[in-house]
């Protein structure tokens, strides 16, 4: 038996950093960093730059968040040239002027859980309450990407016309043309995460099906770029 004993000893050890080895593969193929889906308050060289795994091409990708400052920037200086704006930002932020809003404000927030955080642009409400205006988003190749585009009908989101991103990372629009009629329209990312699909379209919510709820955009972590 005192034989054997050295030998039983050395195959437990050798099973044992084998478990630990697989179990190390295991978390590096998950992701290599955290992301906190928040603005950071801070400079823009602290957040320039982001490290994701994709699972689509195995490799880890950089992410240039600091490309959604140019429209943080823009957006800044929104009152003083509202005469001059571009396709980029959308117009339903001279609603910042009333009363009845705060200002407008910028978080981040991975929408769809792809790891990479989209920018969302959005009016905020005496209420408590926030509205969006405008989505961005990054690609693998590090171009900025206006997801609310005049492409997909969501240039003038922000009043009468909502866009809600949802728990599951689809996204409810409700538009109203008239006090009596409403459409409803349920979009998603598409494969390559550069555009909002449409999935279906409604004249009342139930046409769309079981849908996700609402993701509670209070409990985000909102950045004032222009006092109302």
């Amino acid at each position: 038996m005192k034989k054997f004993f050295p030998l039983l000893l050395l195959i437990m050890l050798i099973t044992a950093c084998g478990n630990k080895s697989q179990k190390k593969v295991e978390v590096e193929g998950t992701s290599t960093i955290q992301m906190t889906g928040e603005l950071e308050k801070s400079s823009s060289s602290e957040r320039q730059s982001e490290t994701i795994y994709s699972e689509k091409n195995e490799e880890e990708i950089t992410i240039d968040l600091g490309l959604y400052d140019q429209i943080i920037d823009k957006y800044a200086l929104f009152e003083q040239e509202l005469h001059n704006q571009d396709s980029q930002l959308n117009g339903m932020a001279f609603l910042v002027i009333q009363d009845f809003y705060t200002g407008l404000y910028a978080t981040t927030h991975d929408i769809d859980s792809d790891q990479t955080p989209e920018l969302l642009i959005s009016l905020g409400t005496k209420q408590g309450s926030f509205t969006l205006l405008d989505i961005y988003t990054i690609s693998t190749e590090n171009s900025l990407i206006h997801l609310t585009s005049a492409d997909n009908e969501l240039s003038s989101i922000g009043e009468r016309m909502t866009l809600d991103p949802l728990e599951d990372g689809k996204l409810l629009y409700t538009g109203s043309s008239s006090a009596t009629e409403i459409l409803y329209r349920l979009f998603e990312f598409n494969k390559e995460k550069t555009d909002l699909s449409l999935i279906i379209e409604s004249p009342n919510r139930d046409g769309l099906g079981s849908i996700s709820e609402p993701i509670d955009l209070t409990q985000l972590n909102w950045q004032l770029i222009v006092e109302g």
